[in-house]
């Protein structure tokens, strides 16, 4: 859907949600500014920060929350915690 955009408030606000009956139930999108964060966006429109990472050769992922109640930049600061952890 939206290949890269700049991460902005209004800007993820505006991201639609994903298409009713399409192969897979939600899409996501990359922070270009926090390596592993990602928005994920489902079919009711509902956004969740996601965490996504891969250690010692296994992919993982950590929920961080709903977009609204958590701002990017708490996004951004708990990604950093995360990857803080892996090291």
């Amino acid at each position: 859907m939206a290949a890269s955009i700049k991460w902005t408030k209004v800007a993820l606000e505006k991201l639609a949600a994903h298409v009713q009956g399409a192969k897979s139930s939600n899409y996501e999108i990359t922070d270009p500014q926090t390596a592993g964060l990602k928005l994920q966006i489902g079919t009711t429109g509902r956004k969740f920060f996601w965490f996504r990472y891969t250690y010692r050769g296994e992919k993982l992922a950590v929920r961080i929350g709903e977009f609204g109640p958590i701002s990017i930049e708490q996004a951004r600061a708990a990604a950093q915690q995360h990857r803080a952890t892996l090291i």
